[in-house]
């Protein structure tokens, strides 16, 4: 196991720069000596090869200057990013699923869902390089005019090219260190680089408290309730927001895949009101024998909005991407947090949902 001197070490450092995470000369020079840090620590360890198991990885960071850019200004912003990457699916390239948020930038607050396809090589002890290209999604929250932001406010989707190259150090067996540095060109929209760091988790072949049963036990159909919170996407989201809920009756047809539909209610914003039903398609990576698992879905989403105060209701095919981790609890319920985006055809009320839920397994 890594020294207590080492493990003391590393977090210093880690508090110390995440303090400077503004300042991207200050990133770049604290991710040098973690990653150095990182290679040596491990090198007291027993090391596991771990190449070929899937991984979780968080980012923190902002965006860097880029020419011809949103950041050529060197007006910065916060930015974070959660990825899910199972590699050597196409023999050494990996793949990876993306969720991007920007931030707030002058052009507006972004946020990108993206595929890219990826190639690590090993490097000195348990430190690699990396690098992933794919194609991105995107929302985007923008104005014509700053000054009448309030009401003169619209969202653009589109699509890209989202471009990585990244670092990683392995702390212990199952969690990494990495550094990545991400750039988005995004067709009708602005492009944006974006410096960060953050941890990597691979579980890898972790036992687990048999409380789940075998494989079979997790197939077969489901219900679920959860209860969240409703963020418009308008320049003042903090307070257009509202209490959200869903009910939704889902079936595993394959051990990674599945269908649900759901009947989802947004809430009553300030300014809007909207519910509908949804069908998605959803594949999910389980961990640990079963015991959580994370999943993605996207699907339409057919609902009735009604523009406060006093406007007329109209209904709206829009476009839903569901995303987010669940706990078994026993062999028949689990535990849910989830993320749902909606991707509005009216071009004027995208939204997020963070949920927590309940689900119970009908066989």
């Amino acid at each position: 196991m890594v020294s207590a001197w080492h493990g003391a070490g590393w977090v210093a450092r880690l508090a110390i720069g995440l303090r400077r995470a503004a300042s991207p000369v200050g990133l770049h020079a604290m991710t040098i000596v973690l990653l150095l840090t990182g290679g040596f620590a491990v090198a007291d360890t027993a090391v596991n090869d771990l190449v070929d198991s899937s991984s979780v990885h968080v980012l923190l960071g902002g965006n860097s200057p880029l020419p011809g850019g949103a950041t050529e200004d060197h007006y910065t912003a916060g930015a974070f990013q959660l990825m899910y990457e199972q590699p050597r699916l196409l023999g050494p390239l990996g793949l990876a699923v993306v969720y991007l948020n920007e931030g707030f930038l002058p052009q507006g607050r972004r946020d990108d869902f993206g595929l890219q396809l990826g190639y690590w090589a090993p490097i000195l002890l348990r430190c690699r390089l990396g690098a992933q290209a794919g194609v991105d999604t995107y929302s985007n929250t923008t104005y014509s005019n700053y000054f009448q932001r309030a009401t003169d406010y619209y969202d653009r989707h589109g699509g890209g090219v989202l471009l990585s190259a990244a670092a990683q150090c392995r702390i212990t067996e199952h969690i990494g260190l990495e550094y990545r540095v991400t750039q988005i060109h995004d067709d009708g929209s602005f492009s944006t680089r974006m410096s960060m760091m953050g941890v990597e988790y691979t579980p890898g072949t972790e036992s687990s408290d048999a409380i789940v049963g075998d494989d079979d036990d997790l197939g077969g159909s489901y219900l679920e309730a959860a209860m969240g919170r409703t963020i418009l996407d308008t320049p003042y989201s903090s307070l257009d927001r509202s209490v959200s809920w869903m009910l939704g009756y889902g079936l595993d047809f394959q051990s990674h895949m599945g269908l649900e539909v759901s009947a989802i209610d947004e809430g009553h914003t300030p300014v809007s009101y909207r519910y509908g039903v949804a069908g998605e398609f959803k594949v999910r990576q389980e961990f640990n024998a079963g015991r959580w698992e994370l999943f993605v879905g996207t699907g339409p989403y057919l609902a009735r909005l009604t523009e406060l105060p006093g406007g007329d209701g109209s209904t709206h095919a829009n476009v839903l991407i569901d995303y987010g981790a669940r706990l078994q609890l026993t062999r028949s319920i689990s535990l849910s947090i989830k993320g749902i985006r909606v991707l509005s055809s009216n071009e004027h009320d995208d939204a997020d949902l963070i949920e927590i839920g309940v689900a119970i397994r009908l066989r």
